[in-house]
């Protein structure tokens, strides 16, 4: 194994390339207090009967490259975040994919943990989006307040396309 392993440093070295440096542990970023992130949960808490009966979990994660350029660290990486109903017992509900990336980081681990944050973003918004349409009118509009008490006055005008 250990030539193995020497024989595939040889030909990454060839060609300027390397190996990737080994994932951080499995522990999901802390949450920022976004509009989107508070969307989100709200409308699974809304959708599943409140932040005690689910959870979600990482259960993969694949980093697809990290990659060192000109102007600095990118990485790229998939998730699959798990659903869990917790009411009695813990019960496996839906599995959602997530990808992030990212570029111009200073420094490898920092481009993973943003390529992974936005990678957890990104599956939490396919979960909330799916369960979203399970909410009526008045409950969507109760979880917009919430989230953004002050709209805009003026609404948007959508040009055709």
């Amino acid at each position: 194994m250990l030539g193995e392993d020497a024989a595939i440093a040889a030909v990454l070295a060839t060609h300027g390339l390397r190996t990737c440096a080994p994932p951080p542990p499995e522990q999901p970023p802390a949450l920022t207090d976004s509009v989107d992130v508070r969307r989100d949960l709200l409308v699974l808490d809304a959708a599943l009967g409140g932040r005690p009966s689910w959870k979600t979990a990482v259960s993969s994660r694949d980093v697809d490259f990290v990659e060192l350029r000109d102007d600095g660290w990118a990485a790229s990486v998939s998730i699959i975040l798990a659903l869990h109903r917790t009411d009695e017992e813990e019960t496996h509900m839906h599995d959602e994919t997530g990808s992030g990336s990212c570029d111009k980081q200073p420094e490898e681990a920092g481009a993973l943990a943003v390529a992974t944050q936005r990678a957890m973003d990104s599956a939490r918004r396919r979960l909330a989006k799916r369960f979203a349409h399970s909410l009526d009118r008045q409950q969507m509009a109760a979880i917009e307040q919430v989230v953004n008490p002050n709209p805009p006055a003026v609404k948007r005008k959508w040009r055709q396309s």
